[in-house]
């Protein structure tokens, strides 16, 4: 029993496209594109520092990005699913009350 259950597709499909673009600002603006040359941190240990942390948190940066595809990805899957159920449930009962009307000569009950 499905009780008040409803799905938002629209709500579903937002949320696809919203991580989307998010990924998508993620793809344009990478980590060491903050990177600077190591004089500027005035000292060789903190820039190996900054750089070694940079590097970590592209990589962390990445996972983030791929888990938000497969996010994003999952979701529109469910919003087709969703569709393609619906229209399937539309046409068979379109066809039950074809196949209604066809055995009684053309007239429903509701005539």
């Amino acid at each position: 029993m499905s009780g008040d259950y409803t799905v938002d597709l629209t709500a579903l499909t937002d949320a696809a496209s919203g991580i989307s673009g998010t990924i998508a600002m993620f793809d344009e603006h990478h980590v060491e594109d903050i990177d600077c040359p190591k004089a500027a941190f005035g000292h060789d240990r903190l820039a190996v520092a900054i750089n070694s942390f940079c590097d970590r948190w592209q990589h962390g940066v990445n996972c983030l990005v791929k888990d938000g595809r497969e996010v994003a990805g999952r979701l529109t899957a469910s919003v087709n699913a969703y569709n393609h159920t619906e229209q399937s449930a539309a046409d068979t009962f379109l066809n039950m009350l074809k196949d209604l009307a066809d055995s009684t000569g053309g007239h429903t009950y509701a005539e």
